[in-house]
């Protein structure tokens, strides 16, 4: 699973699969590669991510693209 960023993702014409609001930097990463396992998965955009540095907590914005097909 590759970054991207929303101008790429329209520009391919790539279609929206899912989207992840999570509080935690580690589950968030967690669920970023079990998704990668999946092969109608093959893109990621990293919305926001406004985490403490201390307690890893805060709110992660993340969504998934696949190819239109």
């Amino acid at each position: 699973m590759k970054e991207i960023k929303l101008k790429d993702a329209s520009e391919r014409n790539l279609k929206p699969l899912g989207r992840y609001v999570g509080r935690n930097l580690s589950s968030t990463i967690l669920l970023m590669q079990r998704l990668s396992e999946k092969k109608s998965v093959k893109y990621y955009i990293m919305e926001s991510a406004i985490v403490s540095e201390e307690t890893h907590n805060g709110e992660i914005v993340v969504s998934f693209w696949g190819d239109n097909e």
